[in-house]
Formats: C-alpha cells, sequence, structure tokens
C-alpha cells in the first residue's frame, strides 16, 4: 500500500510541478502561457515587446493579469450530469456526523428527480489503508435512475454506505489523498462531461502529505476533465477553533477549505445542522448543471466576451454566477452551439 501511495503522490507531483500544456493537455481552454513543441522544450519566439499568444491573449507585465479562453460545445438548455463523491471520515471522533448525515440525506436530494438531475453517487472514506480508493457503495445504487424507481431504497442504500466502519488502527484523515486513489481506481465512474463534485466530511484537517499543498491535489482532480471548472470541491469541516480540553480530535479543516476556495465549491461547518449544509449543498448542485463553469475567477466581470458560433453576446444574453464562478446563457441564447469565453484572471 505503501508504493501505491508513493506512486500516487509522484503523480500529483508531476501534475504540480510541469507546464499547463503538459498536466492540461485534456483541457479545452488556453491561457497565455508559452506553447511547448511536441518533443521538444519550451520556448518563447515572440518578439520583445510581444504579450501575446497564439490565440490572440495577452499578459499584462505590470500585474501579472494574464488572459484565458474557454471552448466548449455547449449543448443547450439541457441539464449538465453530475458525478459525486463523498469521501467520508471514518476515524473514531465521527460516529455521531454519519449518523445526522445518514438522517438528514433526504435534504441533499431534495428536486433532484424533479429537475430531472442525472446524476450518480459513490462514497469512500479519508482512510487510505483498508479502504483506499475502494468504492463502498454499489454502483448502481446511487444513480438518478435508482432514485426515480424507488426513493426509499435508493435514500437507504445511501444511509448503508455513509455509515463507514471505524477504523481505530489506521485513522489518520488523508481525503485529498483518499479522493486521488479513488479516481484512480474508478476510472469508469466518471463520466466525460460530467461535473465532479467531490465532498469530503471531517472534524480534522487533512493529513496527505507534508509537502505537497492542497492546489497539488486540486489540479489531479481537474485532470480528469475537459474543462477544469467542472471540478468543485464541497468541504464539511470545522471551520473554528475548539477548546481543545473538550474536542482533543479535531481541528480546523484549513486544507478542504483550500481546495473548496481553488475551485469556487462550498465550504460548511460541520457543527451546523446537517439539513441546512445539505440544502445549500442541493442548490448549488442544481444551479452549477445549468451553467458554464469557469476555470479562474474573472478579474473584471465587465470585461468578460462571451460568443456563441462565432457571434458575440451582448449582456443582456448572459449571466455571471459569483458564488459559483459561471456563466448561465439567457433567452434566445441559451441553445446548442459553440461557445467561447474570454476573460483576464490574476493568480
Amino acid at each position: 500500500m505503501k508504493l501505491i501511495n508513493f506512486l500516487l503522490l509522484i503523480f500529483i507531483l508531476i501534475a504540480a510541478g510541469c507546464s499547463k500544456d503538459e498536466v492540461y493537455s485534456k483541457n479545452t481552454g488556453s491561457d497565455s502561457n508559452t506553447s511547448k513543441t511536441p518533443g521538444g522544450d519550451q520556448g518563447n519566439s515572440k518578439k520583445p515587446g510581444d504579450n501575446s499568444d497564439d490565440n490572440g491573449s495577452t499578459t499584462d507585465p505590470s500585474n501579472k493579469a494574464k488572459s484565458y479562453v474557454e471552448k466548449l460545445s455547449y449543448q443547450g438548455p439541457v441539464k449538465r450530469p453530475v458525478d459525486i463523491l463523498w469521501v467520508i471520515d471514518n476515524s473514531g471522533s465521527m460516529r455521531s456526523e454519519q449518523k445526522a448525515l445518514a438522517s438528514n440525506f433526504s435534504y441533499f436530494i431534495e428536486n433532484f428527480s424533479k429537475e430531472n438531475l442525472d446524476f450518480k453517487m459513490a462514497v469512500t472514506t479519508t482512510g487510505t489503508h483498508k479502504n483506499a480508493g475502494k468504492m463502498l457503495n454499489n454502483e448502481a445504487d446511487l444513480t438518478s435512475t435508482t432514485l426515480r424507481k424507488d426513493r426509499e431504497a435508493f435514500i437507504e442504500a445511501f444511509k448503508q454506505s455513509i455509515k463507514v466502519s471505524i477504523d481505530l488502527e489506521y485513522e489518520v484523515e488523508k481525503g485529498l489523498l483518499a479522493a486521488v486513489q479513488f479516481l484512480a481506481k474508478n476510472k469508469k465512474f466518471l463520466r466525460k462531461d460530467a461535473h465532479l463534485n467531490i465532498v469530503f466530511v471531517s472534524d480534522e484537517d487533512d493529513q496527505s502529505s507534508k509537502t505537497l499543498q492542497a492546489s497539488a491535489f486540486v489540479k489531479y482532480y481537474q485532470s480528469y476533465k475537459s474543462l477544469k471548472g467542472l471540478v468543485k470541491v464541497f468541504s464539511i469541516v470545522n471551520v473554528r477553533t475548539k477548546d481543545p480540553k473538550n474536542y482533543i480530535d479535531e481541528s480546523i479543516g484549513k486544507r478542504y477549505i483550500e481546495a473548496s476556495s481553488m475551485t469556487s465549491g462550498l465550504v460548511s461547518d460541520i457543527d451546523e445542522e446537517f439539513y441546512k449544509t445539505l440544502l445549500k449543498m442541493n442548490e448549488k448542485v442544481l444551479t452549477l448543471s445549468e451553467s458554464i463553469p469557469l476555470t479562474y475567477r474573472p478579474l473584471d466581470v465587465n470585461s468578460v466576451q462571451v460568443y456563441l458560433d462565432g457571434k458575440l453576446l451582448t449582456n443582456e444574453y448572459w449571466e455571471y454566477d459569483l458564488s459559483n464562478n459561471s456563466i448561465k446563457l439567457l433567452g434566445p441564447a441559451d441553445k446548442k452551439g459553440e461557445v467561447v469565453i474570454k476573460y483576464t484572471y490574476k493568480k
């Protein structure tokens, strides 16, 4: 198992350290970094003072703002499928939280059937030993098809799946790594053009690596998607410091929160009533399924340009959602076609 973890960490390091063209070769977006010639080293053939790239994007040397172009085949006013991975803390302090999540789960799937959302779910644990990368549920039990056929059976299947066995021997929470292991072992779970929502539920911070930042793991998740914005991290974690006398095994989920922030996901306090948290998640999942996620957060929304089949759309035909960092086409523009979105961002 240590060898597997080591190899996965090597892959993450490669993803975090190499050029964007190498890491995101699957991505249809492009930024203003220099391109890599196949089989050769990176180079810059531009003349001094020329800040444009091959796509007409520019870099502003004064504030390091970069331009970015998102390109996709938009399918019109239909909801994009959603794949949801639950990563549940299986350490000794999580019994009550697992029970609360199971008891309130119905709030999360509220309106999923009514809105005809095409989704499927999987459950794994933050433990990277006994259950490393393992799907703890029967995949067929947690799909939109199953929900429509038998709602009660669907809810019961989820409840049984997330009541993961407490691991007292190996209770170090490594949720970010656990998600990597799951994705590496269950590639068939992922659908090409679907949203990927990764939900971490833990009362301690991630301890996957002392050297790798949360951003390295996020980049690995995003490498599975043609549009990096399709990946969202939801974190149900501790968000405030607690009295160590009463909460010995709990800490602020800083690394999970960072991953959520990077992906314009959602952060909720694990001590908040679970039905409130799950209702917020429900709303976000449904909203995202109807929008076009952006890879980066635009510096200036007023400078965003949206094209449909080569035609520049005026502001009345699209809107920007700040909380989800996404674009939604409106009215007659909400139809099938080739969409290009241009904007500037700053890391």
